[in-house]
């Protein structure tokens, strides 16, 4: 495959770059927070000869940086952004007003109608996130600690009860969730909260209200990401290898969106050591408790615990994401009953929901679809690709040399 790979690569850099007479420059935009580097290796590749690999500072507007960037261009150019770049690039159109040729823009996870996350960070609705998993941890923890303390066994019981008084009046479970609020926020107030660009992603910006109504007699082919499951494991996977995915080869295939996870898979691996030693402390103490009753509160609670260490499971596995597809903005669920555990010899069903709406781990399908209608405007959908992998995932190479050569759409042509 890769011997066929590069000579497609250089004829599309011949293609994009050998115009003699009047070369279409090329300009690659970062998204927020981000560097010249994302778009390196395209550039270089690509187009080695007429581009410009812009580099700009979150803390202005996005009026200021496309301004800045509109001064400088040159004639014709086609601009490529990704995520708040893309923005940045519609904004850039805006600005220039005819007075530059713009054949193009190309766009990757862009949310041409604001970031969901962007509204969910300015209202501190993480919190929630951190809420609901602190109880459930805490809810699991306390299953376990209240069956030993149902034992007739007084030595152990007057330890775990100590334990369990230093949880409650201690407040170590508050505690612990204030601290995790106070990261979150030290996090967010440092690199987000003191951006512009950030603020002007939000669905209720003037920025994002005004985009709909401008750029809509220049070309622009828009592509979307498209995650299945555990989107918030899969976008932490990619931003702890950010910098593999930017300087890996340029023919490379690898991608790093599951590089977290293991770790899911270890916390269920925990739970699942938790309920199983449950279920069978249970039911021996069951067994047990015909003979002495003093053990039948332990098995009951020991039954319990099950179900509190399913609920984390659960927590992990499907409704941790489902939360977090909420604060980006997926809001389409499908309501599902799943039946599991065990609680006084009796099958427990739980209510459960998946989030179906297509989104890049990011940036929800519907935030980042632009409007059709115009001609112009075409919206290409890249299944599986997470947000910080459009700049080095197999199908974003594909989309960008085709794009930039009139394969797409024969609206963009590099010829002429």
């Amino acid at each position: 495959m890769s011997k066929y790979f590069l000579p497609v690569i250089f004829m599309c850099a011949l293609t994009v770059c050998v115009n003699a007479q009047n070369p279409t420059h090329v300009y690659w935009l970062h998204g927020l927070n981000d560097n010249w580097m994302f778009w390196d290796k395209y550039q270089k590749t690509i187009t080695p000869l007429y581009w410009d690999n812009q580099q700009y500072d979150s803390n202005d507007s996005a009026y200021i940086t496309a301004s800045a960037i509109s001064n400088r261009m040159a004639s014709p150019a086609i601009l490529v952004g990704h995520s708040a770049g893309g923005v940045i690039a519609r904004e850039v159109a805006e600005v220039d007003q005819g007075a530059n040729t713009i054949k193009g823009i190309i766009t990757f996870g862009t949310p041409n109608s604001g970031a969901g996350i962007v509204r969910s960070v300015l209202n501190h609705d993480y919190y929630n996130v951190i809420d609901r998993a602190g109880e459930k941890v805490a809810s699991a923890i306390n299953g376990t600690l209240s069956t030993i303390s149902i034992l007739p066994f007084p030595a152990i019981v007057s330890i775990v009860l100590y334990l369990q008084n230093s949880l409650a009046v201690g407040g170590l479970e508050m505690l612990g969730l204030e601290m995790c609020k106070d990261i979150a926020d030290s996090y967010v107030n440092e690199n987000y909260l003191s951006c512009q660009l950030f603020r002007d992603l939000s669905p209720d910006s003037n920025t994002i209200n005004s985009l709909p109504q401008i750029n809509q007699t220049i070309p622009i082919i828009n592509y979307y990401g498209e995650e299945d499951t555990w989107p918030l494991i899969r976008l932490l996977g990619s931003l702890s290898h950010s910098n593999d995915i930017r300087t890996q080869h340029f023919s490379s295939n690898v991608t790093y969106d599951d590089a977290f996870l293991g770790y899911m898979r270890t916390a269920e691996s925990v739970c699942n050591g938790f309920i199983a030693g449950h279920a069978a402390i249970s039911a021996a103490l069951g067994v047990i408790s015909f003979y002495n009753p003093s053990f039948l509160p332990a098995s009951v609670m020991s039954a319990y615990a099950v179900t509190q260490w399913n609920s984390l499971k659960r927590y992990i596995d499907y409704d941790m994401h489902n939360d977090y597809s909420e604060l980006i903005g997926a809001y389409h669920y499908v309501v599902k009953e799943e039946t599991t555990g065990w609680w006084l010899w009796r099958r427990v069903t739980y209510t459960t929901v998946k989030v179906y709406e297509g989104h890049d781990g990011l940036v929800a399908k519907k935030q980042s679809m632009m409007d059709t209608s115009s001609g112009n405007v075409i919206n290409i959908s890249l299944p599986g690709v997470n947000h910080m992998e459009m700049n080095g995932h197999p199908l974003a190479k594909v989309a960008i040399i085709q794009s930039l050569n009139g394969l797409v759409d024969s609206r963009i042509n590099m010829n002429n």
